[in-house]
């Protein structure tokens, strides 16, 4: 059996290639290969296509394509899984996202092959939550203003929001969807005796 890792910018096939080594011992065969792409700002504008357009909309370059028609395990990051690159994957069982979404592969596709696809939701959602939370704190509390007024020997005492500077407890904070990532901005702001309302179309009221 043998898995293929696609890599990028992001996360280069060596960390592929690191990450699936513990599986050697079931006589899996590893192998990666990088795809090619110049800048980041080649890589954002190729996945925008893929969110915009869908994964069809790009497909893997030749010598790419040909390192994968010998997988029975695919894991890619960026790289699209299309229609073409399964099909020509005879042995393929098993797709594995490196990411929480998983629009750059063909999904219905390859489940209608029976072929198994994985992905990670929630793999940033701590540092995205972290992240929320701390510039919500920070525009309260003008944090950044005042740090940037500071740097710039600027001793700021009248900020935009002089008259309503909120204490978070008591306040009203709104989250628009509720996955991995809404769930622990939510669970980080119950602390501060917030209260959360929610808007999610995919879960249930309660």
């Amino acid at each position: 059996m043998k898995l293929v890792g696609i890599g990028d910018l992001f996360i280069p096939g060596s960390f592929i290639y690191n990450g699936f080594e513990c599986i050697k011992k079931y006589d899996i065969e590893i192998e990666t290969i990088d795809w090619e792409l110049e800048s980041f700002e080649e890589l954002q504008n190729a996945n925008l296509q893929v969110e915009r357009f869908g994964c069809e909309s790009l497909q893997p370059d030749v010598v790419l394509l040909e390192k994968m028609k010998t997988a029975d395990i695919l894991i890619t990051h960026f790289c699209t899984i299309t229609k073409d690159v399964i099909n020509q994957c005879p042995n393929l069982k098993i797709i594995g996202i490196l990411r929480g979404g998983f629009e750059n592969v063909n999904v219905a596709y390859a489940q209608s092959k029976g072929i198994q696809v994985f992905h990670t939701p929630g793999r940033n959602a701590d540092s995205v939550a972290d992240f929320t939370v701390g510039v919500a704190i920070a525009e309260c509390r003008n944090i950044a203003k005042g740090h940037h007024g500071l740097k710039n020997g600027i001793w700021i005492r009248q900020y935009s929001n002089l008259e309503s500077i909120p204490d978070l407890p008591g306040r009203t904070f709104g989250l628009i969807g509720f996955g991995e990532i809404g769930r622990k901005v939510a669970k980080r702001l119950s602390s501060f005796d917030m209260e959360i309302l929610i808007f999610d179309t995919f879960i249930k009221p309660e």
